[in-house]
């Protein structure tokens, strides 16, 4: 593979498809013969911090004799429009030439539901009319919900999704950003990886550099491995180091959270890389971490299951019921009637339909209420079934404020855990 992204670290897949655009696009003739047509463009997708528009400047500087622009939003109104235009006929003045409409999904003020802004069927006019011309169009969009639908069609703009770094790509990431800092030989990275996994490349790099800071001001000559996990915590959950909470609503925050880690890694062993909280303003909020990158109909149960595990497990614990939940109860009902109405998983006579008879929207609710009522009590019987492992985690949260995956790992070698796949 050509090194034309040395600064991406990971990605491999991606990378070998850009790899062939660049060749692609360097070496016409050699295609050409073959009777290929040249691609025209293509839209970068991923979340923000993914490392889109990296990825988009090192493939520009790796196409050879093009004329390169790029346009990132401005002004806005027709002056914006004419900017569009105006770049268009520039680069078709100058072929062959490669234009980047960095984050083109800002180019409008419309929301979600519009799909049509004038500024991209602007763009969208522009490459239909200089089609015969050898101009090469990059996109970078954090979503692709404004985009119009027939941009993206063949012979116009791929597609190519940028998703979240996985563990393999994270443990690269992590090495590289490390082997640049002095650090402990003690750090251990692959249990660093699986807390960062889901973190873009930007924030790792960021993570890590805090972690080094707070090592400065800790007068260390290395980072540790507890600099990164607190650079880690306040990152990505905004975990404050001084204030203090009451025996009373920290036990509470511990309860809850823990009862969704054992239902969660009893579903799904060795799942949960990450369980803390952090200050809202008004007391303290739990935080539960785990793989979820799959959305299959199996892990979906397991997800709901483990949501109203934080309820259960509160009343099982103080007899009572939990009233700082309603954000996970309306997750779990959410997932359920997508099942119910979407998936058909309980029947195809509830499938939704848009103007619905009363028995047949009080049947669909019945079942999502009935199912949510099985799922709670599934989660009340794990909780049962592993009510050593319970109570040993709550112990541990409430001392160490957080458990990491290794964390998770020593309650659970210590203890039998039970699996319940009924």
């Amino acid at each position: 593979m050509n090194d034309n992204f040395k600064n991406i670290i990971g990605y491999d897949d991606i990378k070998l498809e850009l790899n062939r655009i660049i060749d692609e696009l360097n070496n016409k003739e050699k295609y050409q013969k073959l009777g290929v047509k040249i691609e025209k463009g293509l839209i970068i997708l991923g979340r923000p911090y993914a490392g889109k528009s990296t990825l988009a400047m090192d493939m520009i500087d790796s196409l050879q004799n093009r004329n390169k622009y790029i346009l990132r939003k401005t002004v806005d109104g027709k002056k914006f429009l004419e900017e569009i235009n105006n770049i268009f006929i520039e680069a078709a003045n100058n072929e062959p030439s490669v234009i980047l409409f960095d984050d083109m999904d800002k180019f409008s003020n419309n929301d979600r539901r519009h799909r049509n802004p004038s500024e991209l069927i602007a763009i969208q006019s522009n490459i239909d009319k200089y089609y015969d011309k050898d101009i090469f169009v990059i996109a970078t969009v954090n979503s692709i919900r404004t985009v119009p639908i027939s941009l993206t069609r063949p012979l116009r703009l791929k597609l190519l999704l940028i998703s979240k770094p996985n563990l393999k790509d994270s443990k690269k990431i992590i090495a590289y950003h490390m082997n640049k800092r002095k650090y402990d030989n003690n750090v251990d990275i692959d249990k660093i990886s699986k807390m960062f996994v889901g973190c873009s490349c930007a924030e790792i790099e960021y993570i890590i550099n805090l972690a080094g800071i707070y090592a400065g001001y800790e007068n260390k000559e290395l980072i540790t491995e507890n600099n990164l996990i607190k650079a880690f915590l306040k990152t990505k959950c905004d975990v404050s180091e001084v204030i203090d909470y009451s025996d009373k609503a920290l036990e509470k925050i511990c309860v809850h959270e823990c009862g969704k880690l054992v239902s969660m890694e009893a579903l799904e062993p060795k799942s949960v890389n990450l369980v803390t909280f952090r200050d809202t303003g008004n007391g303290p909020c739990g935080i539960t971490l785990f793989n979820d990158d799959y959305d299959d109909f199996e892990h979906l149960e397991n997800k709901v299951i483990s949501l109203l595990s934080g309820k259960a497990a509160y009343e099982l614990y103080y007899g009572m019921e939990d009233v700082y939940c309603n954000k996970e109860l309306e997750n779990a009902f959410e997932i359920v009637e997508s099942f119910t109405e979407e998936y058909c998983f309980y029947g195809f006579d509830k499938l939704e339909k848009e103007n619905g008879s009363d028995v047949y929207n009080n049947r669909k609710e019945n079942c999502v209420h009935e199912n949510i009522i099985k799922y709670y009590e599934k989660a009340k019987r794990i909780l049962i079934e592993n009510k050593d492992v319970f109570l040993k985690s709550i112990n541990m949260l409430k001392e160490k404020r957080y458990l990491c995956y290794e964390d998770i790992r020593t309650i659970y070698n210590q203890n039998d855990i039970s699996f319940l796949n009924e």
